[in-house]
């Protein structure tokens, strides 16, 4: 893929969005009012939504400059509408939020601060919308043992680096590690990647706690260790066995508390999928 001679904006902003019309609302008003002196635009990668979000992001079209867009039906998955929506990308800068969160005021210019310095970055977010869980913020970028990577919904890329790196990888399609593994690729191609510390998104966390992603982290994990155990990734700090002594132990005082309860879930879950994992991707995860 080659990039455009001419960048037409500065900066672009995509969004990846499927069924988000009761929430993708804030995120564009929040567009609306940033303090950004440049010109940037605003690309809405519509992932087969059924519910009415096209017809919300177009009334929003008088309000956000170079509001666009992309039909981004073809495959289901958040990387395949990443992708779509950076490939119809006119600025030399690509930064990506949420459909369902809400940038600060001043996050495109955080964002476009960093990217001066890296080829890559993330910020922080803001987690709020449960009532049992305290309002804090998430570092930026986080850590791991082996590099370091963002969150997908509060990240930036610098143009031709993605297209350089072919994009994110659309068979990371189960919503775990997708944002991992192209920052990852990132790292290890030789780009610099660091923190956007000043640019925060408000991360919408949802009702409740999906045991469905915690099966999926742990299929996905067993993959993201299939990719890069050959450059160094040691896996998750818990491994399969101390993880399935851990919920044998705990399953008598699993009843104790909703909270007990549903952290054995979540525990439980996660190593099902890996089993899944190990099985689908014919690779042990030690």
């Amino acid at each position: 893929m080659t990039p455009p001679a001419e960048p037409a904006v500065e900066v672009s902003v995509v969004i990846p969005a499927r069924n988000v019309a009761t929430t993708i609302g804030e995120q564009l008003t929040a567009l609306a009012t940033q303090d950004f002196a440049g010109s940037f635009e605003v690309i809405v990668a519509d992932n087969g939504s059924t519910d009415s979000t096209r017809a919300v992001v177009e009334t929003f079209r008088r309000r956000v400059p170079n509001l666009e867009i992309v039909d981004a039906s073809a495959r289901p998955g958040i990387n395949h509408a990443r992708n779509a929506g950076a490939r119809e990308a006119r600025g030399h800068l690509i930064l990506f939020c949420d459909g369902d969160d809400r940038v600060s005021p001043t996050w495109v210019s955080a964002m476009t601060n960093a990217l001066a310095t890296y080829d890559g970055v993330g910020g922080r977010l803001h987690r709020f919308g449960r009532s049992n869980v305290k309002e804090v913020d998430d570092p930026s970028p986080r850590s791991s043992r082996f590099l370091a990577f963002p969150f997908g919904a509060n990240c930036g890329v610098r143009q031709p680096v993605w297209f350089d790196l072919g994009g994110f990888d659309e068979s990371y399609d189960g919503g775990s590690f997708d944002d991992v593994e192209f920052f990852w690729r990132l790292q290890l191609a030789g780009y610099r990647f660091g923190s956007a510390e000043d640019a925060v998104v408000n991360y919408r966390l949802p009702a409740r706690h999906d045991l469905r992603k915690s099966y999926r982290n742990g299929r996905e994990n067993v993959r993201l260790h299939h990719d890069f155990h050959d450059r160094g990734y040691p896996g998750p700090s818990v491994g399969g066995l101390r993880g399935w002594a851990w919920i044998i132990s705990r399953a008598p005082i699993s009843l104790i508390s909703p909270e007990v309860r549903a952290r054995w879930l979540r525990m439980l879950a996660r190593h099902i999928g890996r089993l899944v994992g190990s099985v689908r991707y014919r690779h042990f995860l030690p």
